[in-house]
């Protein structure tokens, strides 16, 4: 059973201006187009992810390393998503319209199209799966 997105976090309507997905695994977007119709809000997607996530493609299974394969038969599964827009597809280096300039980061790994996000000045990247590694 697919979790409802946080109702405290997501609270109201039009504060969320963006979503940007760090790659196309259901876990990490499966809420992300009710957030988008809740909020009016983009939803942005590295192109190598961004057909697994408007569902035109399955979202290929993981090929698990060794040490990460215990995770996945007792904790990983995930429901399906249903498909999500995405308005803006990433590249490696695109600037985004936030945290004073942040820029793409293109991390494969995970997935193919993991990405990062990399505020400058802040000495911070925002990534999602990257201790995950992808065997492809």
């Amino acid at each position: 059973m697919r979790r409802p997105p946080s109702r405290t976090v997501c609270a109201g309507s039009g504060w969320i201006r963006r979503t940007v997905l760090t790659h196309g695994r259901r876990d990490h977007y499966g809420a992300a187009q009710e957030l988008a119709d809740r909020h009016g809000s983009e939803v942005l997607a590295h192109r190598a992810e961004a057909s697994y996530v408007r569902g035109e493609e399955p979202v290929p299974e993981p090929v698990p390393h060794a040490w990460e394969r215990p995770l996945y038969v007792h904790a990983l599964t995930v429901t399906e998503a249903p498909p999500t827009r995405v308005d803006q597809e990433l590249g490696d280096g695109d600037e985004l319209s936030f945290g004073d300039g942040a820029r793409v980061v293109h991390s494969p790994g995970h997935t193919p199209g993991s990405i990062g996000v990399h505020p400058p000045g802040h000495g911070v990247l925002f990534t999602g799966g990257s201790v995950a590694g992808w065997a492809g």
